[in-house]
């Protein structure tokens, strides 16, 4: 059963997404404020996009946001301690001649 702190303890887990997101994934311009303090607006006039293209993200249990990308899912397989995965850490160095 979701608690009233509990709840709360997600919406915070929103906010601390939203304070942490990097401005390269939202579009240029926008304040954060907009997103951590809403109003409400009839959908009518809600026209506005806040993410400079389609983008995927991942939402947690505890309403944590990031965007779906290779490190972000590789750090949750570390660190929620998935084991015997075939996934492994490798480090690859391309130079020109690669290329």
């Amino acid at each position: 059963m979701v608690t009233p702190e509990k709840a709360l303890g997600c919406i915070e887990k929103v906010n601390e997404s939203v304070e942490n997101m990097k401005e390269t994934y939202l579009i240029a311009n926008i304040d954060k404020t907009i997103l951590l303090h809403p109003e409400f607006y009839p959908l009518t006039i809600a026209t506005k996009s806040f993410v400079k293209r389609v983008s995927t993200y991942i939402i947690m249990d505890n309403l944590e946001v990031m965007p779906k990308t290779t490190i972000s899912i590789l750090f949750l397989i570390k660190n929620l301690g998935v084991k015997d995965s075939p996934l492994k850490e490798k480090v690859v160095v391309i130079g020109k001649e690669q290329v």
